[in-house]
């Protein structure tokens, strides 16, 4: 039950601690087997029927194990397994076979309570499914007490289990689904939820976006961890409500203070409290705090700016004035900066809302729009960074003829641009949205040289999508995303998509910090040598330990480290630790290789290739134990650039491989240009050897290609036995996969290493 509720508790965004679910559970554990041998010790002394022995034998050696083994799995696991129920169904219909008839009705209750417990604890099917279970126990019990009163009990049973799970059941199946959209609803909410004791001043639950905008965890405040009082900004005590003056305050009751955030800034919210009187006469507080810092220190710097204005002569009120735009505004195109749109959002919103057409609510949308990153570095790296900045301002005036009446263009940051359109329906937003693409796409003419641009443009409308203005904007950038992924020209904002939209800003926006923190972690996957039956090497693979999401799959993140520009750094970090992690191996007496995947991206960076002789003489490792791993696509791409970059590499020792080979389009041309000593079979061919014919034939041809081509092949994705004898009989040099072990932190690999290597062969 308890486990339940922590469940039930967890998902309305308030987490409580492991370890006080760990000890709620086990000392409801520990007093069933307190019970279970105290029964035992009464039957003991003062039974005097033929059956008290046995009975106190169960009790020993049946109820005190079991109570037991739920005390363990409350200590391990913090919760019991779903087989509670009808496992205590069951041992109570056995208390039947050794109690009197009479104690039945008495047993009756406790297996109805055993019903009512699990159908409140897990719904209507679980505790349909337990009262099945206790009903047949109970008449298999019969069958062998043949009792007078058996078909009374069982028809009392019968009927009782049916009424407490139709009833009760059906209640925690209803619960269940409120509890779920309450949780939905506060997790989504973009400010904070909470309730307190006004006569204790403490925190009784808070969820929402508290961790977000304060940095605390929420069980920190609502366990007093952190005291709520204590975090008030001292010149706004006097908004921390007064239980003796509650009587006084007119509800709801809306305030304004700050309150100190754990990195020590100060966060201005606005509260809207509403307080109920309890029944043992106290006083319940509840509120919706919202963050309003940047509306704050916005207005702050208007009044100050304004009273400054005030103060000075005409000529010094110009310079001012001219410093406040040049403040809301991008110097490079004079288009309104992200500031300005937020500001001037926040004033027509404001105006739609006191407005006396209801309908005109609906008529305002937003646009984003982002450009091709590469298309800019390409320009800075072939003519010079003076035109990717007449790129730039070329397509702002190519969206400034889009505009209409009171739509305000403007340039948010790098080679993103926002269109606020009102007024706007749904087919204005969409003929704009084709209307700036069609633009957009008409190539541009720099320094004679053609180029053409793809935009990728994402809509969120008002108040449909969001009420606020900084919510706005961030659902139109996710639908700019998605438009990205889905290959899309332009799309309109989806709830649907919002959760791992929000997450995967989040993520990009702490890509920085991850990075300098070296929260990216290498993990290292062994490749097996097929021939002899030996590690031979390593592939290096990055994970994102994040202190809050846990560990990251790299499918989640890297793309979003080369649509940021720190796919370079990232590739450096890994190829030091890479490095530095074979000095460490050869110290304990183990010798590999290692593998490093690149990026495109990768061959851009003109310092990549000292880079990696600098790491390699600094840790004295040969230049032939680092293979430098490149998808067959990237190939594709540009391969001029990647045949350039790779035979220098090639010239120093360093070898190359070709990843996922068979899904790409590289020709046998592109084989023989590049300095190639490995091709790599892609795991979707070789996972479906045993089941796809075509797969099969498919990975035998591409095993005699490089044999033929003098080419090591790598099979990836070896999951079972099967696959790995069929690689060994087409004569694969070398593979690796879950089989034989999966990515694992460094220090695990010698292990590995030793245990393969005291395989008999």
């Amino acid at each position: 039950m308890a486990s339940h509720i922590s469940t039930q508790i967890k998902r309305t965004g308030y987490r409580l601690p492991l370890d006080l679910t760990r000890r709620v559970l086990a000392g409801v554990a520990a007093a069933r087997v307190v019970a279970s041998l105290g029964c035992a010790a009464v039957v003991g002394l003062f039974g005097t029927s033929a059956n008290a022995t046995f009975l106190m034998l169960v009790l020993v050696g049946v109820l005190a194990p079991w109570h037991t083994f739920l005390l363990r799995e409350a200590l391990h696991r913090a919760q019991w397994p779903r087989m509670t129920g009808p496992v205590d169904a069951i041992v109570t219909a056995g208390a039947f076979i050794l109690a009197p008839t009479e104690a039945w009705p008495g047993l009756i209750v406790a297996m109805m309570l055993v019903i009512v417990v699990e159908s409140s604890r897990d719904g209507y099917r679980a505790g349909w499914l337990t009262a099945v279970i206790a009903v047949a126990a109970v008449a298999g019990t019969a069958v062998l007490v043949v009792p007078e009163s058996a078909i009374l009990s069982l028809a009392a049973l019968g009927t009782g289990s049916w009424a407490s799970v139709l009833v009760v059941g059906k209640l925690a199946d209803e619960r269940e689904v409120s509890i779920r959209r309450l949780g939905t609803a506060i997790d989504g909410s973009a400010s904070i939820v909470w309730e307190a004791d006004a006569n204790e001043n403490s925190v009784a639950f808070v969820s929402g976006k508290v961790r977000h905008v304060l940095g605390y965890g929420p069980w920190e405040l609502a366990l007093r961890k952190i005291c709520w009082s204590d975090i008030v900004h001292p010149d706004d005590q006097h908004e921390v409500i007064d239980v003796t003056r509650i009587d006084e305050i007119s509800w709801p009751h809306v305030r304004e203070f700050r309150l100190r955030a754990r990195n020590g800034d100060w966060v201005w919210m606005r509260d809207t409290v509403q307080a109920e009187r309890r029944p043992d006469g106290g006083w319940a507080l509840r509120g919706v705090a919202t963050d309003i810092t940047a509306t704050k220190t916005v207005a702050e710097r208007s009044e100050a700016l304004e009273v400054k204005l005030q103060e000075l002569g005409d000529d010094q009120r110009r310079d001012r004035e001219q410093q406040r735009r040049d403040a809301l505004h991008d110097p490079l195109t004079g288009l309104p900066n992200r500031s300005h749109l937020l500001e001037h959002m926040r004033m027509l919103l404001r105006r739609t809302e006191a407005s006396d057409n209801p309908e005109s609510a609906a008529d305002v949308a937003l646009l984003v729009l982002d450009l091709d990153l590469d298309q800019f570095k390409e320009i800075n790296d072939t003519i010079g960074h003076h035109y990717s900045e007449e790129m730039l301002r070329e397509v702002a005036a190519r969206l400034a003829d889009q505009r209409r009446g009171d739509d305000l263009l403007a340039r948010l940051g790098g080679d993103e641009f926002a269109i606020l359109l009102s007024p706007c329906g749904s087919e204005r937003a969409e003929e704009t949205a084709a209307n700036i693409i069609k633009s957009i796409k008409r190539p541009l003419t720099l320094k004679g040289l053609q180029v053409q641009v793809g935009p990728s443009i994402g809509i969120a409308r008002y108040p449909d999508d969001s009420t606020d203005t900084g919510k706005l904007l961030q659902k139109a950038e996710i639908a700019m995303y998605q438009a990205k992924t889905l290959r899309r020209g332009w799309t309109w904002y989806s709830q649907y998509d919002d959760r791992f939209s929000v997450r995967r800003l989040r993520l990009l926006g702490e890509l920085p910090r991850a990075l300098s923190k070296e929260e990216l972690v290498v993990y290292y996957q062994p490749k097996i040598d097929l021939t002899i039956g030996t590690v031979v090497g390593v592939e290096a693979l990055v994970r994102w330990q994040h202190p809050d999401l846990g560990m990251i799959a790299p499918d989640e993140f890297i793309e979003l480290t080369e649509v940021s520009g720190l796919v370079t750094e990232l590739t450096r970090q890994v190829l030091t630790r890479s490095v530095q992690q074979l000095t460490i191996w050869d110290e304990a007496g183990i010798h590999l290789d290692v593998a490093v995947n690149l990026s495109v991206r990768d061959f851009h960076d003109e310092g990549l290739v000292s880079f990696i002789v600098e790491a390699l003489q600094t840790h004295n490792v040969a230049p032939e134990r680092l293979m430098l791993e490149i998808t067959e696509s990237q190939v594709v791409d540009d391969v001029e650039l990647a045949t350039e970059v790779l035979l220098e590499l090639s010239s120093l020792g360093i070898k190359t491989s070709i990843d996922d080979f068979g899904t790409g389009y590289s020709s046998l041309t592109h084989l023989r240009q590049l300095p190639v000593a490995e091709i790599k079979i892609d795991r979707s061919f070789v996972g479906q050897m045993a089941t796809n014919h075509n797969d099969a034939v498919i990975v035998r041809s591409i095993v005699e290609l490089g044999h033929n081509l003098d080419l090591e092949v790598v099979a990836e994705g070896v999951e079972d036995e099967w696959t790995l004898d069929n690689l060994r009989a087409l004569g694969c040099d070398r593979a690796q996969g879950y089989f034989f072990q999966r990515p694992v932190p460094g220090s695990e690999i010698p292990e590995f290493v030793h245990a393969v290597a005291a395989v008999p062969r």
